[in-house]
């Protein structure tokens, strides 16, 4: 009914209609065990908009929404669309959130510390931009506080339903990533952004991928910031895994000995977390080891913000890096590891000290442990140094 009253009134006054809809997907997303609906809404907006004569009564046509169109094996539905999304966002990509530039000058403006904001806020990557979420930065600005209010927005409903249909290795993929780990070897392509049909963990990735819980950057997937990280372990919460809270447990009494200075205990952890994740990431890398101890210090997310990789400092890169939050008890240390392998651990310790590996907690005071990790190819064992020192303020 309503293509054939715009096709009258175009044929009567020769006028093209602009046509916006936003939240295309709605539909999808909050009814998506209706199949008979979605197919209604489907055959809907291709009878208005993939018709012989839709070019001459359409001007533009403007859909907005979460997911992409749905795809029918492997075509489109409304394949006549150019379709610009967070996966693939085009030459649209400095127009899908604040810039890093325009972040920057909002800072400057209003007084407000940007690297305290960039901690919280800055993670998605778009065109090779680093991109803000505009409502994020909004309520930072007006409340002048730095807090999950991305959160207050997007439910978690969907991140706990994934969770509990317990598809192979989502939790655990889930869980590392929320300990702040990069993961390769996704495969976004065959998802056909239809949520009923979720057959596998690269579907269900892709999915909180378009939802914004993840983000993908040269094929690798990672939680964005610090406002979804917070959103992101609510959700695992709610659904009461007993494995979530025995790592939590585990992670906790590692911590614990950690700040003891308990360097048998910790190396002996560390162990044990490398050896159960070997099977999944190649055993004998730094990168297994970087993700093994991220893993390991996963109850870290209370009170520090995500782990640094590679932060540039001094003479060179630290490994892992652990800056405590500022509303963290003023007692809580950072923490610098250096990993090695094939080498003592007090060899990764003194390269921190002779490297000058602090220098990157250039706004931190207090105290800070420095932590070598390191182990034998051969034999696996794995040794550890710890060592406090004391930053003052600057």
């Amino acid at each position: 009914m309503l293509y054939g009253a715009l096709s009258e009134i175009h044929d009567s006054t020769g006028e093209r209609f602009i046509v916006i809809i936003d939240e295309w997907d709605a539909i999808f997303r909050d009814h998506h065990n209706d199949r008979e609906l979605e197919n209604e809404y489907v055959n809907f907006l291709r009878a208005m908009f993939k018709g012989g004569s839709s070019d001459s009564i359409f001007e533009l046509v403007y859909l907005t929404g979460i997911l992409p169109i749905k795809r029918y094996n492997t075509q489109s539905a409304l394949n006549n669309f150019t379709e610009y999304t967070v996966i693939n966002p085009r030459d649209l990509a400095p127009c899908y959130g604040f810039t890093e530039d325009e972040v920057k000058k909002i800072c400057q403006e209003k007084r407000l510390d940007f690297n305290e904001t960039r901690r919280w806020y800055d993670g998605y990557v778009s065109g090779g931009l680093h991109m803000y979420n505009p409502n994020s930065i909004r309520e930072m600005v007006s409340s002048r506080q730095y807090l999950p209010f991305w959160g207050n927005t997007a439910s978690y409903e969907t991140v706990a339903e994934l969770m509990l249909q317990d598809l192979k290795g989502l939790k655990d993929c889930l869980i590392r990533l929320l300990c702040g780990c990069r993961l390769e070897g996704i495969n976004t392509s065959k998802f056909n952004n239809d949520i009923s049909f979720i057959k596998n963990k690269d579907d269900a990735k892709t999915y909180l991928i378009h939802l914004g819980y993840l983000a993908c950057t040269d094929g690798r997937v990672y939680v964005p910031d610090e406002e979804v990280r917070l959103t992101l372990r609510d959700a695992i919460e709610s659904c009461n895994l007993a494995e979530y809270t025995e790592l939590i447990r585990k992670s906790q009494e590692l911590l614990e000995k950690t700040y003891e200075g308990d360097c048998a205990f910790v190396a002996q952890k560390i162990r044990e977390y490398h050896e159960e994740y070997s099977s999944i990431i190649k055993y004998n890398s730094e990168e297994s080891l970087a993700n093994t101890v991220q893993n390991a210090y996963l109850v870290c997310i209370k009170d520090y913000y995500r782990p640094v990789r590679e932060m540039p400092s001094g003479e060179g890169f630290a490994d892992i890096v652990f800056i405590p939050k500022r509303n963290a008890d003023r007692n809580t240390p950072a923490l610098v590891i250096e990993l090695k392998w094939n080498r003592s651990a007090q060899t990764a310790l003194s390269q921190i000290k002779a490297r000058h590996y602090t220098k990157a907690l250039e706004d931190y005071s207090g105290t800070i442990m420095l932590i070598g990790i390191s182990y034998d190819k051969k034999t696996k064992e794995h040794s550890c140094a710890i060592e406090s020192i004391k930053k003052a303020a600057q």
